[in-house]
């Protein structure tokens, strides 16, 4: 028994030793830390060409529209600002376009109703003429009061006379007779007047009204280019054909003959 207890005492001492050089070893061994959360979150994984990829890749998705959608949501008071001002725009210039063919139409409306009187010599024969004022414009002339001022080429009191008609048609004219004798006026008017005046007021078929500023200058030189042009006058249709059947209805030749004969007659029994 007493050389059994050395024995003992020798073999533990010898597993303490082994025991202390071997805790070293497991103290030098390197440790594998499990990563935290937050870095798995953060740290990108490779792609993965598995079947269950492709919910991962729409999953990933997801947050740049829901970012898009957000960034929309934060600044909608500026595109809703945009898109009126836009708007604003788009109706200013289509009322502007539509204000402006309405004035068109009330501009083509009034001109399809503006009358405009014009002075004229009429031809009664080839030295007779009168003053013709013609409605030239496009609408009837209403409530016509005028006044014709005839000029002198001399200093001296100038012939007036004041005109009123109620209706004038487009196209239509009034002849007026002239002052001074008729006969041959076409030489001696122009050797007494220089100008011709028309003033006074009218109104078209809407009842608005117009003034009436019209004139025949020069008379003198008229006359002069007239003879220089040697313009011809000719009978005017109405009153040619007028006279034409006059003159078969009442056969003016044969009543000429029949007058001579008795005048003859009477000759001879005298």
């Amino acid at each position: 028994m007493v050389e059994a207890e050395p024995q003992l005492a020798h073999r533990s001492e010898s597993l303490i030793k082994q025991t202390a050089a071997a805790t070293p070893l497991l103290d030098a061994t390197p440790k594998r830390s499990c990563p935290s959360r937050s870095a798995r979150s953060t740290t990108p994984s490779a792609p993965d060409d598995s079947p269950g990829s492709a919910v991962r890749t729409i999953g990933e998705d997801r947050p740049v529209n829901a970012t898009i959608i957000h960034s929309l949501d934060q600044h909608s008071g500026s595109v809703s600002a945009v898109l009126t001002a836009a708007l604003v725009l788009v109706t200013g210039y289509y009322a502007a376009m539509n204000r402006r063919a309405v004035q068109e139409m009330r501009a083509a409306r009034n001109a399809a109703l503006l009358p405009k009187l014009a002075l004229e010599f009429h031809r009664l024969g080839p030295m007779v003429v009168d003053l013709a004022i013609r409605n030239v414009g496009p609408g009837a002339a209403i409530a016509i009061d005028v006044e014709i001022e005839w000029l002198p080429v001399i200093k001296d009191d100038a012939s007036k006379i004041r005109w009123r008609r109620n209706l004038l048609s487009s196209g239509e004219q009034v002849e007026l007779a002239p002052p001074g004798d008729r006969n041959g006026n076409l030489d001696t008017l122009p050797k007494v007047y220089r100008d011709i005046r028309l003033r006074g007021a009218m109104q078209d078929a809407g009842g608005k009204p117009y003034v009436v500023e019209e004139a025949f200058g020069n008379i003198t030189e008229w006359r002069d280019l007239l003879g220089d042009a040697h313009e011809i006058w000719r009978p005017p249709e109405p009153e040619r054909r007028m006279s034409e059947a006059f003159a078969r209805q009442f056969d003016v030749d044969g009543v000429s003959r029949a007058v001579k004969e008795i005048a003859a007659s009477l000759l001879r029994h005298g």
